[in-house]
């Protein structure tokens, strides 16, 4: 069995150590699309990214000189969480977009995944489909 990857971070990663970045992309999807073929897609697109760049799949930690790691298992992968949203639990794209999207509108408790309490992943992702929006 191989042995974990060990990422020794940089200077300019060092400084970003305790920040956490929380990105919305919101998109209208046309009629024809099929929400199934779209999210195979995206895991599909995701799990190659992560053959290219197994950093990604890594969960950072300290050792005990207080040095920062990246530590990724061989074959891990990041997991893409997937929430999907009835017409009755979230406002509508319409909704959103009349109001630009205001930040009281989104509630990132729901679109966003939930923050690990064992592990800091380096990287965590959640699809929500707002389904009838």
């Amino acid at each position: 069995m191989e042995d974990a990857m060990k990422y020794e971070l940089s200077d300019m990663d060092k400084m970003g150590m305790r920040k956490i970045v929380k990105l919305f992309i919101v998109y209208e999807l046309q009629s024809a699309v099929d929400l199934d073929i779209l999210i195979a897609s995206i895991t599909a697109g995701v799990r190659n990214a992560t053959k290219r760049l197994p950093i990604m799949t890594g969960d950072l930690e300290v050792d005990s000189s207080g040095k920062a790691y990246i530590v990724a298992a061989p074959g891990s992968q990041v997991e893409v969480n997937i929430r999907r949203f009835k017409p009755t639990e979230h406002k509508p794209l319409s909704v959103l977009a009349a109001s630009g999207f205001h930040p009281s509108d989104m509630d990132p408790v729901q679109l966003l995944p939930e923050e690990p309490t064992a592990k800091n992943p380096v990287c965590s992702l959640q699809l929500s489909v707002i389904e009838g929006a």
